[in-house]
């Protein structure tokens, strides 16, 4: 089994690269949509801003309750869970990524990229709610 805490690691990472792309793609093109560069990243900042905020604000909740702590106990969480978490974040992140590779390929307009982000963000969102309260809400003093 793995630790919560290389899990959480695991989640995060997944999150900031993801979330890093999705703003870089914009910031390249930003000549070429002039008129759309402040919705895209926008939409950016709203499919990852929320979840990643929960999760770094956990992180150091968590990290000022060890420091408190004088002894700790390894604890292990349970596989599937871990698995699934992270499946649902490389489904959840890799979607919005690959809009913005399909968007520098030209696939999809600025537009159409702006709303494909604003659509499945509302439908997809509920995937990783639940997911970011278990593993970055834990009131366990060693995880």
């Amino acid at each position: 089994m793995m630790r919560s805490s290389m899990i959480r690691g695991t989640l995060i990472t997944i999150w900031m690269v993801s979330w890093l792309f999705c703003l870089a793609v914009p910031l390249y093109y930003k000549r070429d949509i002039p008129a759309n560069f402040g919705t895209m990243i926008k939409q950016t900042v709203d499919t990852f801003g929320p979840s990643l905020a929960a999760m770094i604000a956990f992180v150091y909740a968590g990290h000022r309750r060890r420091q408190r702590l004088k002894k700790s106990k390894v604890m292990t969480s349970n596989v599937f869970a871990d698995v699934l978490a992270i499946v649902l974040s490389l489904v959840y992140a890799g979607l919005f990524v690959i809009i913005m590779i399909l968007f520098m390929l030209q696939t999809f307009t600025a537009e159409e990229t702006i709303s494909y982000f604003q659509e499945f963000r509302q439908y997809l969102n509920f995937l990783v709610t639940g997911m970011v309260a278990f593993y970055f809400g834990s009131t366990s003093e060693s995880n």
